[in-house]
């Protein structure tokens, strides 16, 4: 009788965790990491690249001070006051979102993520 019961019990617990695991909620949500650059950040352009700079720059939202160098350059000091988005659009997880995160952490920016 005894062992019955503890055979019954060991079973019970064995099984626990497969049966938890039919519960768990995958993650199948989308979120987006967003970024900020509060402080400058400063680097020089020539002249022939300076426009395309500036335009995808403004387009994303990002503060920009131009001053010219004397020698075809300018001197570009850049900032991201808002949250934006990042150059990997959408993950497709939690995992994929930290990973992400993790990277754009490491070049500086301040992060955020936020479900889609």
């Amino acid at each position: 009788m005894f062992r019955t019961i503890t055979t019954a019990v060991l079973l019970a617990l064995c099984a626990a965790p497969v049966s938890l695991g039919q519960y768990r909620q995958e993650d199948r949500g989308n979120y987006q990491v967003q970024i900020r650059q509060p402080n400058w950040k400063s680097a020089v352009y020539d002249l022939a690249a300076l426009p395309g700079f500036v335009e995808s720059s403004t387009r994303s939202n990002w503060e920009l001070e131009l001053t010219p160098t004397g020698d075809g350059r300018y001197q570009v000091r850049y900032r991201l006051l808002s949250w934006g988005g990042t150059r990997f659009g959408m993950a497709n997880g939690m995992e994929e979102a930290r990973t992400q995160q993790r990277q754009l952490e490491a070049e500086g920016y301040e992060t955020r993520i936020v479900p889609r």
